[in-house]
């Protein structure tokens, strides 16, 4: 589904040395009751692009449609982490998966000294996305399509 991580340098912490980096994903998506929410990538703790091991996301019911998951991600600077969001249906619907279709890849690459990063992706199969080091959120628009959300009943 994608390629794995790029990276770039060799040498002293902060020029290629490995570092764990916390990152949070949110991204909204409408969903059939049942149904679960993936985030699956180019990194182990993320599936390397196999949606049975990806993340699983989190909501309820004063928070949905909006889907959050926290990772530890152990990175080199520069890491181009590529990733895409995954719906695992229900049983009930049939099971299966409805992966983001109609964009590439997203894509996250940290910065050399951040520690935390929350990254708000807009809606599910849109390429609109917000990113945020400091907890503060910024528009950074996408270069994919629009594609076709999941809507509820």
């Amino acid at each position: 589904r994608g390629v794995t991580m790029h990276h770039a340098g060799k040498g002293k912490h902060g020029q290629g040395e490995e570092r764990e980096v916390e990152a949070t994903f949110s991204v909204e998506a409408h969903t059939e009751f049942g149904d679960e929410l993936l985030l699956v990538g180019s990194h182990w703790a993320i599936g390397n692009w196999c949606p049975e091991k990806g993340l699983h996301m989190h909501t309820d019911k004063r928070s949905y449609p909006c889907w959050t998951c926290t990772c530890t991600l152990r990175l080199h600077p520069s890491v181009r982490l590529e990733y895409k969001y995954v719906v695992k249906r229900s049983m009930a619907r049939g099971g299966g998966f409805q992966w983001e279709d109609s964009i590439p890849n997203r894509t996250f690459t940290p910065k050399a000294n951040e520690l935390h990063s929350i990254i708000s992706d807009g809606w599910f199969d849109h390429s609109v996305r917000r990113f945020s080091p400091t907890g503060r959120a910024s528009p950074i628009i996408g270069t994919g399509g629009v594609g076709g959300q999941l809507q509820s009943p």
